[in-house]
């Protein structure tokens, strides 16, 4: 993809066009007449963004099935383009770069600490041939593209407990009418279905059935 367009892409996650972003408030606002982004636009972008994440990561894996690439430079290519990614989905959460403080950049890198585990992990049994080079591997590599929409959401959760909320209201997202309690995780269906919760009770995106293929939400109150 060329360059501009995926700047772009990154640009509408979490820089809006003529909006700013309200630190008092903790929202995005138009320029000029201040009024407030809706909160589904900007998820539009994190989605948009994690669809092209999705794309670019199965096209990667299916250049190392093909043997166009060594495992070494997929592995490294996957690592630097989930940091990139998942980096602008977290600017999407504190309002951009302005905001990107050391704070914020030393908890960012703890949120990838599990994600680059889980790609090691990946590598590990490639190598080991537990995960076979084929058209599972290929699905495996862009669930980490879908894991953007996790990383904003989360984030946001983190925000808002920082901020007083004690209740959040998970919101099914267009791809969860299938997601069910299964043996060892919680279905989205059946979390959205206990409406307002405590912060501390609720479970995570990413969490649950759908794993990282999740599109829910949440909504927050005090």
């Amino acid at each position: 993809m060329d360059a501009k367009i995926r700047r772009g892409i990154k640009q509408q996650a979490y820089t809006p066009v003529e909006t700013y972003f309200d630190v008092v408030d903790g929202v995005w606002r138009y320029v000029g007449s201040n009024y407030r982004v809706p909160a589904s636009r900007v998820r539009l972008g994190v989605l948009r963004l994690s669809r092209y994440s999705e794309r670019q990561f199965r096209e990667l894996t299916v250049q190392l099935v093909n043997g166009e690439i060594n495992r070494e430079r997929w592995y490294a290519t996957m690592r630097k383009a989930m940091k990139d990614e998942y980096r602008a989905a977290y600017l999407a959460s504190i309002g951009g770069i302005e905001n990107y403080t050391r704070s914020e950049i030393s908890k960012f890198g703890w949120r990838m600490r599990p994600h680059y585990r889980w790609l090691n992990n990946f590598l590990d049994q490639l190598n080991t041939g537990q995960q076979a080079l084929n058209g599972r591997a290929v699905i495996r590599a862009g669930m980490y593209g879908r894991a953007v929409n996790g990383v904003y959401q989360n984030e946001l959760f983190r925000i808002a407990t920082e901020n007083g909320m004690r209740e959040g209201l998970r919101v099914l997202g267009r791809n969860e009418s299938h997601c069910h309690d299964s043996i060892n995780r919680p279905g989205c269906i059946e979390l959205a279905a206990m409406g307002w919760v405590p912060l501390d009770e609720a479970v995570p995106i990413g969490e649950a059935t759908c794993y990282s293929n999740c599109l829910c939400h949440y909504i927050f109150r005090k």
